[in-house]
């Protein structure tokens, strides 16, 4: 018999009563976020727990069965909802960069340069490029991976402690689901794709030295658009790239997402390796990009967003 476990830790104040969870993680997505619902009335001796909460707090939220517990997300308190019952929204790390106020000019700068100045004492994975003048007017750091995102096509996340701009944590296991087993079939979204069946549409954006950009596109202009950003390239290493990417993306195989039990625990950058006894030739491995984790009286659940198959 499997028993549903919370423990959540928000400052120094541990609670294992919750009336519902949601955590919301992707490799596409700036911030984590976390929703905490609370029974009604929570008191710790004789004051009530939304007196004792302010945005942020330091939260650790970690479920299981059992007692077997995963640390499912860290971060701070954003708001607090003194409702019946209470609501209490987080984020991840990232809202620590959300915070601050930056002023400041670089010329010819990488982006590791310009990382480091934004995100000092920060463990970060950066990759290659550099940039011509680059200016930050009074914005905050998340504003800028924001701002990096939206002209170059630059991801930035958190990621066990590690901050990743322009780069993808990689993937540390892979587990195996059987769909007809460790799924909730009625709740997959999942759709089984011929390659011929496929539209895809590539952008490749080269960032030059002077902050001026290149772009190639490959493929189907009305297929799901995926992006690949080089330094520096020409229009041929552009076409060369894409047409790389597109090769990788067209292929036979699901897309869409599964919604699976808590156990086995898996999170963004996993890779799931899929079986389906009633098509065993549609079996195959999948990155995970997106995952959303519920935790409430119907169950504890994730729902995962799967990308390209994995190499």
């Amino acid at each position: 018999m499997f028993v549903m476990n919370a423990h959540i830790t928000i400052k120094d104040i541990e609670l294992h009563a919750v009336t519902y969870v949601e955590i919301v993680r992707s490799l596409e997505q700036l911030t984590a976020t976390a929703k905490i619902t609370l029974p009604k009335s929570v008191k710790l001796k004789d004051t009530m727990l939304k007196d004792l909460l302010q945005n942020g707090d330091k939260v650790s939220i970690k479920l299981g069965y059992n007692n077997t517990l995963n640390e499912e997300f860290n971060g701070y308190i954003v708001k607090v909802m003194p409702t019946v019952p209470m609501q209490i929204f987080c984020e991840d790390a990232m809202w620590i960069l959300k915070q601050n106020k930056i002023v400041q000019s670089f010329r010819n700068p990488t982006l590791e340069n310009i990382v480091t100045a934004i995100c000092p004492n920060i463990e970060a994975n950066v990759a290659k490029f550099q940039f011509g003048l680059f200016r930050i007017n009074g914005t905050s750091s998340a504003k800028v991976f924001a701002a990096l995102q939206e002209k170059y096509g630059i991801d930035s996340l958190f990621f066990n402690n590690m901050l990743y701009v322009g780069t993808t944590p990689d993937s540390v296991k892979t587990v195996t689901i059987d769909l007809q087993k460790n799924t909730v079939e009625h709740e997959n979204d999942l759709q089984f794709r011929l390659q011929s069946e496929k539209k895809v549409s590539i952008k490749a954006i080269s960032i030059h030295p002077d902050n001026t950009t290149t772009e190639v596109v490959v493929g189907d202009a009305e297929g799901e658009e995926k992006k690949v950003v080089l330094y520096n390239g020409n229009k041929t290493t552009l076409e060369k790239q894409a047409n790389i990417l597109y090769n990788k993306y067209m292929y036979s195989g699901y897309e869409g997402s599964i919604t699976t039990f808590g156990e086995p625990f898996v999170t963004i950058a996993d890779n799931v390796s899929l079986i389906d006894n009633e098509y065993p030739e549609r079996a195959g491995s999948y990155k995970v990009k997106a995952v959303t984790t519920k935790f409430d009286n119907s169950g504890y659940r994730r729902q995962l967003t799967l990308a390209e198959k994995a190499d």
